[in-house]
C-alpha cells in the first residue's frame, strides 16, 4: 500500500456514535473474536473431560478438580490483564499488542493440552494436564481474550453497529461449535488410524485446530491497526492514557456500575450451565441414547441452529425494541424447551428416545433448543459494550479492560465450577467410564445434561431482571461520553499549543 493510500485509509476511521464500520472489518474482527480462543474453549467444553477420563484414564472427580484449579488461577491473571489493558499503551497498539504477544503461547499450549505423552505415569499425566491447561488459560488466553473483546468499544461507539458485530461474532462462535462438535471426533478417529489410537488422534486434531485459530488472530491484528494507530505508527490520541486511578478506585467505579455487576453475575451462571451442558452431551449420546455414531450429525444440526439463532439477534432486538428485554424472553423460552426435552426423554425411555432423536419429535425439540441457545449466548456481546458506556458516563472513567476482565473471570470461574460440578455429578449418579451404565446412572445423565442447565438458566434470568439499562439510555450516554472526550482533547491541544 502506498503512503498516500495508507494515509487515506487511516483518515476514514471515525469514532462518531453514528459511524458505520466497513463490512470486512466486522467480519475479520468477529472471526478472530469468535474463533481465536473460543474454539479452544469449545473443544475443552465438549471433549476435555472425556479426554481426561476415557483417554488418559483420570477419574472424573480428579479431572474436574484439575479444570477447577486451573481456571481459578486464570481468574487472578484476568484481573491483572484488565488492569494492564486500561493502563498501558504498547508499541503495536493499546489492544492489539497483547494479541500479538499471545499467538505463540495459545497455539503451542492448546496442542499441549491434548498431548498424551507415552510412558507417563498417572502422576505425570496429572501434572502435565495441570501445567498445560492452566498455562493455556492463565497466560495464552488471558493475553488475548480481554484485549480482543475490549477492542470493540474502541472500534465503534454506534450501538447498532455493536449489535451487528455481536451477531456476526456469535455466528463465528457457533460456527466453532459446528466445527468442534461435529468434526472433532471424526477427525480424532481419522488421525487415530485403523488401530483407533485415540491419543494420536487427539494430538493431530489439536494441531489442526490450533493453526486454524492462529490464522483468525492474525486477521484481527491486521484489521484493527488503523483503529489504534495513526498512519505514522503513533497511537490514536484518545487511547493515550496519561492519568491512572489507583486499583482500589477502579474497583469502586465498577461497583457503582450496577448494570455491569448484574450482567457479570448472570454471565457466571451462563458459563456454568454452558460447561455442564456441552460437556455432558457426549455422555448422553454414548450411553443413554446409545447413538455415538449419530452424535456428530446431531451436534452439527443443533450448532447450525445456534448459528441461525445468532443471526436472529438483531431482528429479535428490533422486534422487542430493547436488547435486555429480548434477552429475558429468550432465557425463559430456553428453560421451557430444555425441560421439554428432558420430559420427553423420561417419558419415552432410552430406546424410544433414540428412535425419536433420529429426525423425530425429540430431534426437533433438540434443534429448537439449539436455536434458542445460540440466541441466548449472543446477548452478552451486545450488553457488555453498553455497560462500558454507562460506567464511563456515571464515573467519568472508561474501563473496558476491567469490565471485560470481569467477563473473562465469569467465563473462567463459571466454566471451572461447571466442569467440577459435572465431574462430581457424574460420580454421584454412578457413571463408570467405558462400561454399560445402570438405569440410575442413565437417568442421572439426563438430569446432568438438561435439568441442571435449565436451573442455571432460570437463575441467570432472575439476576438479569435487575439490569435496568435500556438501549435508548445507552445511545444517549455514548453521545455524551463522546462530547466529553472531544472537549477534553480540545483543551489538551490548546494547552500544548500554549506551551
Amino acid at each position: 500500500m502506498s503512503t498516500l493510500s495508507k494515509a487515506k485509509t487511516y483518515e476514514k476511521v471515525s469514532f462518531s456514535p453514528t459511524a458505520k464500520l466497513p463490512l470486512i472489518d466486522k467480519i475479520l474482527y468477529a472471526a478472530g473474536s469468535g474463533l481465536g480462543t473460543n474454539i479452544a474453549w469449545v473443544a475443552f467444553g465438549y471433549y476435555l473431560m472425556y479426554f481426561y477420563t476415557d483417554v488418559l484414564g483420570i477419574s472424573a472427580v480428579l479431572a474436574g478438580t484439575i479444570i477447577l484449579g486451573a481456571r481459578f488461577f486464570d481468574a487472578f491473571t484476568d484481573v491483572l490483564m484488565g488492569w494492564a489493558v486500561d493502563r498501558f499503551n504498547l508499541p503495536w497498539g493499546k489492544y492489539r499488542s497483547w494479541i500479538i504477544l499471545s499467538i505463540a503461547p495459545i497455539t503451542l499450549l492448546f496442542i499441549g493440552v491434548f498431548t498424551a505423552i507415552p510412558g507417563f505415569s498417572m502422576t505425570a499425566k496429572v501434572i502435565w494436564s495441570v501445567v498445560t491447561y492452566g498455562a493455556y488459560g492463565s497466560i495464552g488466553a488471558t493475553l488475548c481474550l480481554i484485549p480482543m473483546t475490549s477492542q470493540i468499544t474502541n472500534m465503534t461507539k454506534n450501538v447498532e453497529e455493536r449489535a451487528t458485530v455481536a451477531g456476526i461474532t456469535t455466528i463465528f462462535l457457533n460456527g466453532g461449535q459446528v466445527i468442534v462438535s461435529s468434526l472433532m471426533m471424526p477427525m480424532v478417529n481419522l488421525f487415530g488410524g485403523s488401530s483407533g489410537n485415540m491419543k494420536q488422534g487427539f494430538f493431530w486434531t489439536s494441531v489442526v485446530i490450533a493453526l486454524f485459530s492462529m490464522l483468525t488472530l492474525l486477521g484481527v491484528v491486521g484489521v484493527t491497526k488503523k483503529y489504534e494507530l495513526n498512519a505514522d505508527g503513533t497511537p490514536r490520541p484518545h487511547l493515550v492514557s496519561t492519568e491512572h486511578e489507583p486499583v482500589v478506585r477502579q474497583v469502586k467505579n465498577i461497583v457503582q456500575n450496577r448494570p455491569a455487576v448484574v450482567l457479570v453475575i448472570g454471565v457466571a451462571f451462563q458459563y456454568i450451565l454452558q460447561a455442564i451442558r456441552n460437556g455432558s452431551l457426549i455422555y448422553v449420546f454414548n450411553y443413554y441414547l446409545n447413538l455415538p455414531d449419530f452424535q456428530p450429525m446431531a451436534m452439527f444440526v443443533t450448532t447450525v441452529a445456534m448459528v441461525v439463532g445468532a443471526m436472529l439477534l438483531k431482528p429479535v432486538i428490533h422486534f422487542v425494541k430493547d436488547a435486555n428485554r429480548a434477552f429475558l424472553i429468550t432465557m425463559a423460552l430456553s428453560v421451557v424447551f430444555t425441560m421439554l426435552f428432558w420430559f420427553m426423554c423420561k417419558g419415552m425411555g432410552p430406546s424410544a428416545a433414540a428412535a425419536s432423536m433420529k429426525y423425530g419429535a425429540l430431534f426437533f425439540v433438540f434443534t429448537v433448543n439449539g436455536l434458542l441457545t445460540g440466541l441466548h449466548y449472543s446477548f452478552v456481546l451486545v450488553l457488555l459494550p453498553n455497560v462500558v458506556e454507562y460506567g464511563a458516563w456515571k464515573t467519568g472513567q472508561y474501563q473496558p479492560g476491567m469490565i471485560y476482565a470481569l467477563h473473562a473471570i465469569c467465563l473462567t470461574v463459571g466454566g471451572a465450577i461447571g466442569a467440577q460440578l459435572m465431574g462430581a455429578l457424574l460420580d454421584m449418579v454412578g457413571y463408570v467410564p467405558n462400561q454399560a451404565q445402570t438405569a440410575t446412572a442413565l437417568s442421572g445423565l439426563l438430569i446432568v445434561a438438561f435439568v441442571i442447565p435449565a436451573v442455571f438458566t432460570a437463575a441467570q434470568l432472575i439476576v438479569q431482571l435487575f439490569f435496568g439499562l435500556s438501549d435508548k439510555q445507552v445511545s444517549r450516554y455514548a453521545e455524551e461520553n463522546q462530547a466529553r472526550s472531544s472537549a477534553r482533547q480540545t483543551v489538551e491541544h490548546e494547552l500544548s499549543q500554549a506551551d
